[in-house]
Formats: structure tokens, C-alpha cells, sequence
């Protein structure tokens, strides 16, 4: 249950996973596939969600399962998630028009691994719409991590397995892919708070009307500022 925001237990009752910050991936795609706004025809929508579970990738899938660890000769793990977006993006355009029409402008992605939008391909950190946990305004990020395997400055220039048996090439090296940009850019991207399960919601005074001594019974809810 590392990945995903709830479970369902064997009394049928739901299981809130409130203790890991990535369940996040899995909570924004499930709440937008039912959201009243979602429309049928790629060609009425205003906006475009590109669902990549890059920090369920890292974390277990990559760690758990993965072709190895960093020190056995693989990228770190930014790196890689990089490279899967690049290669989301890629099949994007290859569906339709719609990214090259806007140069992904009106395309959202979230990247809720811990250095947020640091490690971006240079053309999604350019135009697309990022979601983060993380507002970072310097200029010119480096790696902040003190975990090792995160360090997304360390350039990987050999080709790797794709999960589907593809192959993954990092052109001109990992470092060129990313490029030179700031994790955040406040004039198109959105930092959201880490996901939170209705019990962690159920004090709050915001919830409660004027006066009342307890507050009301609090729904799912996605996201809280």
C-alpha cells in the first residue's frame, strides 16, 4: 500500500494511507477521472493531465523491483524518472496534436518527488504546467539531496532498459536533457500540499461553522492548504 492513498480492509472498511507523501500520484489521477470537469473529447478540454506516478516509479517500483540501484551502474533515481517522463511526452504528441499545438503549455504534470521540478526535462520545465510539493524560487538549483541516488545533477549518458523492454537513450547525457531552469516558476506552476486523509482534516476549526462545538462530518478530501 506504499503508492496508494487508501486500502480496503478485510472487515470492507477503507484504510487511509496518511503517512506517505507520494500517495499524492494515485490520489490527483483517481480524483480527476471523477471529476465533473472531465470531458470525453481531447478537443473540448481547456486542459491536459498526463498521469506518470513518477515518485510510485522511484519509490517502491523502482527500489523494490527495479533493474538494480545506482551503484550497481544504473541512473540515479531522478534521473530516471526523467527519462519516463520524456518518453510520456513523447507518446503524447505522438497521439495527437495537442502538446505541439500549445508546445505544452495547457499540459499539466505533477512532480511530487522530493526536489519537485528540479529534475524536469528542459521542454516540460519550460511550458508545461508542474505541480510540487515544493516552491523552490532559486534560479539555478543544484542538487540538494543528501541521499545519494537522488542526485539528479549526476549525468547519465548510456542507454537503459525501458520498463516495457524498450530502450532508453539519454542524448547528449542526462544533465543536457534536464538542462539549466528553476525547480518552480510562479507564473505557471502550483505547489499543493501533500495529501492528507479525512481523519487528519477532522479538527480543523476552518470545518466547523461559527459557534458550533464540533465540526461537521468531513468528506474525502484530495488536497488542503
Amino acid at each position: 500500500n506504499v503508492c496508494t492513498p487508501r486500502a480496503f480492509t478485510f472487515s470492507n472498511t477503507t484504510d487511509w494511507n496518511g503517512g506517505y507523501a507520494y500517495t499524492v500520484d494515485v490520489a490527483l489521477h483517481e480524483a480527476l477521472l471523477r471529476s465533473p470537469h472531465r470531458v470525453a473529447s481531447p478537443d473540448d478540454a481547456d486542459f491536459f493531465y498526463i498521469p506518470t506516478y513518477l515518485s510510485c516509479a522511484i519509490l517502491p517500483v523502482y527500489d523494490y523491483t527495479g533493474p538494480a540501484d545506482y551503484q550497481r551502474g544504473f541512473p540515479m533515481r531522478p534521473v530516471t524518472a526523467m527519462r519516463m517522463l520524456s518518453d510520456a511526452v513523447d507518446r503524447v504528441r505522438a497521439l495527437g496534436p495537442h502538446w505541439d499545438r500549445s508546445a505544452g503549455r495547457d499540459h499539466i504534470v505533477l512532480l511530487s518527488h522530493d526536489e519537485g521540478g528540479c529534475w524536469a526535462p528542459r521542454g516540460v520545465a519550460a511550458n508545461a504546467i508542474i505541480l510540487s510539493h515544493w516552491g523552490r524560487m532559486d534560479a539555478q538549483p543544484h542538487s540538494s539531496s543528501r541521499y545519494m541516488a537522488d542526485n539528479w545533477e549526476s549525468d547519465w549518458k548510456s542507454s537503459i532498459r525501458a520498463p516495457d523492454g524498450a530502450v532508453w537513450s539519454f542524448e547528449g547525457g542526462s544533465r543536457r536533457m534536464i538542462g539549466h531552469h528553476p525547480c518552480y516558476d510562479p507564473a505557471k506552476d502550483i505547489v499543493v500540499p501533500v495529501f492528507k486523509p479525512p481523519s487528519a482534516l477532522t479538527s480543523s476549526p476552518f470545518l466547523r461553522p461559527p459557534g458550533s462545538p464540533s465540526p461537521p462530518p468531513v468528506p474525502a478530501v484530495l488536497l488542503s492548504a
